[in-house]
């Protein structure tokens, strides 16, 4: 069931008046008015505000509630257009209020219930103001209703099928409101809270009045309120925190699971100076910048690691009837969704642990299954589905969506743009086509060998011959060329193809645009492509025209303007055939399939790697057993123990000044993919971010990179996934 998400600070809103907000994520006062300071939680949509007033949204949005005038899913934060100055914000279950500095209340999202206040549409992507209400302080979005505070101190709701905001009567003097499904709390000024809820009319199924707003008995002296479907929250002024309702895996935080009528305090806390209840689960900020949190831990959303045990021989998860501290510090602001949790950090950081995450700036170390470990194989997630044993094909919410017909291979296929490689037995051989998801074969398995596609094409090879393949099934290019040693691909619109033993290249539709007449070339790069004639290296434009003359004895491939050719020594030459002379002897070798990345070269220098500049320089010294291309700044390396020749070598990553920025301590490392790199270390798996921090800890039997925000982890010989905690999409 939907829970509201409530937070609740004892920081201002920017710009607002001295009352506080609920339902909102604030944060102190930085000087980058970019900064995020405020997340509110929905169904599986979120709602940010940054520093200068802008409303930001992503996640789910098939009612509008991301209100950017669409109904798409967005992965990643748009703006919301339109919307200036907001001051607060409150996601509902699909509805979204914002306040803005001047008194006015706008939202958008689903208006099925009459909650956004407007009559006659079910829905709307684009913010609108609430025209009966002005000179408002505070926001709350229930699930399915609406509640403002007005300056006076008065209280007004609307939704639920009641079209026109409505005061609670009974309340004066409110300085805060918080609100759940039917349920809605009010602070008084004297530190009183008071509950009342929305009395439906059964025979018109609609709300039209108010229950008499009750005074919790037993509290007083409180600043600050939180309120999810089953409980409650309370912080006094002496920085303790209160609660009460449901009990059943310990959200009061009292050391029971006892459900309480009336507010307990919570245990060991003190110094507290925000709260917020999310469905199951609760979290507090203390004036120290820590994190606390209690409660369901299903989803890791209390802010530890999931753990069991084991009662009469039965798995049964940990949950938290007392507090335990989050592993980040430096907070100064928190809020709880459904089954997530959120804080903020100095400089607009967001963090984020729990269930169903998506586009937050950076994560905790906190872990959940998204998909329990049950698979005896398993493939990183391609096109929206992953394969596992059996021949079964899982989404990302678990379900089995299609499984292998038994005719064809079992194997590990990946799906892209809707279809994949299939491979059937013919006697002792395989033999490759395509089909979609339905299995539907696009080109009946005859081929010997398929390659990847680029630029719309693959590669395919039938009878000894080469070819190319589009997506539609048709050979575009029938199988004719001779193999060179490596498989062809189109790079650039054309590709490099062999027949005869003479070399040459066709454009996509199969016509010979540079003819076949050259022992050897290599593919275009650059707009340049590296030819022989008559034993020496030259170069050729797209047209055939010869730009720099055969003369070298030795000519790679032009990446980021230059390329490294040899006569007499290693030269770097640009497009327009300067030579550069390098500092490099000729001992050094350098590998005709690398170009240089990111400014950097991979060079050898007796059996070590390491690399140069364009100046010829070598900048990371020659020391590592294998290095790989910088990606993003940092490159792989694998470096041996001097004292151990014996030993298996380590990886680590270095950054361009040669720095290991992640030591070669590990005994394997993956590439970098989605933020996070896999590594393996005595025997266990975890992943790392560019700084060498462990994000996700080194706890699992094997795992694979991330693909699509989940990554396949295997625990007690069974594979399941979990989710990137840098950027998870659900």
């Amino acid at each position: 069931m939907f829970k509201r998400f409530v937070a609740t600070l004892l920081v201002l809103l920017i710009t607002m008046t001295s009352d506080f907000q609920t339902n909102s994520v604030a944060a102190k006062s930085d000087a980058n008015n970019n900064e995020m300071v405020a997340i509110s939680a929905g169904s599986d949509f979120y709602v940010s505000l940054t520093r200068q007033g802008t409303v930001w949204s992503w996640g789910n949005n098939e009612l509008g509630q991301l209100g950017d005038g669409t109904e798409l899913k967005r992965t990643a934060p748009v703006q919301v257009d339109g919307l200036l100055d907001i001051t607060a914000l409150s996601a509902g279950k699909m509805h979204v209020l914002a306040l803005q500095k001047d008194g006015s209340v706008w939202a958008w999202g689903s208006n099925r219930l009459k909650q956004l206040g407007i009559k006659d549409v079910e829905q709307s992507n684009i913010p609108v103001k609430v025209q009966s209400i002005s000179d408002a302080t505070g926001i709350a979005a229930g699930e399915y209703h609406s509640v403002v505070l007005k300056r006076d101190g008065t209280v007004w709701a609307w939704g639920l099928r009641l079209l026109t905001p409505m005061q609670v009567t009974g309340l004066s003097d409110i300085t805060a409101v918080a609100a759940t499904s039917f349920k809605s709390l009010a602070l008084n000024k004297d530190g009183s809270v008071w509950e009342w809820s929305m009395s439906r009319n059964p025979r018109e199924d609609r709300i039209d009045s108010f229950t008499v707003p009750q005074k919790i008995s037993d509290l007083s002296n409180i600043i600050a309120i939180s309120i999810s479907e089953r409980h409650a929250l309370a912080l006094k002024k002496d920085g303790t925190v209160w609660a009460w309702g449901s009990n059943y895996v310990g959200q009061l935080g009292d050391g029971t699971n006892a459900e309480r009528s009336k507010p307990v305090k919570v245990k060991g806390l003190s110094g507290v100076i925000a709260i917020s209840s999310g469905e199951e689960h609760s979290i507090a900020l203390k004036s120290d910048g820590t994190v606390w949190g209690w409660g369901a831990n299903n989803t890791g959303q209390v802010g530890v690691p999931m753990q069991w045990e084991f009662i009469k021989h039965e798995r049964k998860l940990i949950n938290y009837s007392t507090p335990v501290k989050v592993n980040i510090s430096g907070i100064t602001a928190i809020g709880a969704g459904e089954t997530q949790s959120f804080a903020i950090g100095k400089g607009g950081v967001a963090w984020g642990w729990g269930d169903g995450l998506a586009g937050i700036n950076r994560m905790t170390e906190v872990q959940s299954y998204v998909i329990d470990p049950q698979f005896e194989s398993a493939s990183s997630f391609s096109d929206g589905v992953a394969y596992t044993d059996r021949g079964v094909f899982i989404n990302q919410d678990r379900e089995k969506v299609m499984t292998v017909p038994d005719r064809f291979c079992r194997g590990m296929y990946v799906f892209e743009n809707g279809i994949s490689v299939s491979c059937i037995m013919v006697g002792d051989k395989m033999r490759f086509g395509l089909f979609d998801k339905n299995f539907r074969e696009i080109v009946k398995p005859q081929y010997e060998f398929f390659d990847k596609f680029v630029d719309g094409l693959a590669a395919v090879y039938k009878n000894g011959k080469w070819g190319f393949i589009d997506r539609n099934g048709k050979e575009v290019v029938k199988p004719q060329y001779e193999a060179y040693g490596y498989s062809y691909e189109f790079l650039e619109g054309l590709a490099l193809v062999s027949k005869n033993g003479k070399m040459g290249y066709i454009d996509k539709t199969g016509k010979v645009v540079i003819p076949l007449r050259y022992d050897y070339a290599r593919s275009f790069s650059d707009g340049l492509a590296a030819i022989m004639v008559k034993d020496k290296f030259g170069y050729i434009d797209k047209n055939g025209k010869i730009v720099i003359q055969p003369k070298y004895d030795e000519a790679y491939s032009f990446g980021e303007g230059v390329a490294i050719v040899y006569r007499n020594g290693w030269l770097l030459i640009d497009k327009s055939g300067k030579e550069t002379k390098l500092k490099l002897n000729w001992q050094y070798e350098i590998s005709e399939s690398d170009t240089f990345s990111e400014g950097l070269l991979k060079v050898k220098f007796k059996g070590k790697y390491g690399f140069m500049n364009k100046k010829g320089e070598l900048v990371v010294k020659a020391q590592y057993e294998s290095i790989d291309p910088f990606i993003g700044g940092v490159a792989r390396i694998s470096k041996s123990d001097p004292k151990n020749a014996r030993a298996y070598p380590k990886y680590g990553f270095v950054d361009k000044k040669g720095k290991e920025i992640i030591p070669a301590k590990y005994d394997y490392v993956g590439m970098f993919s989605e933020g996070l790199a896999d590594v393996r270390q005595n025997g266990k798996w975890g992943f790392v971010d560019q700084t060498g921090k462990v994000i996700v800890k080194l706890q699992f039997d094997d795992a694979l990179s991330y693909s699509e925000g989940l990554a396949a982890v295997k625990v007690n010989g069974k594979w399941g996934y979990i989710r990137n905690p840098l950027h998870a999409v659900k």
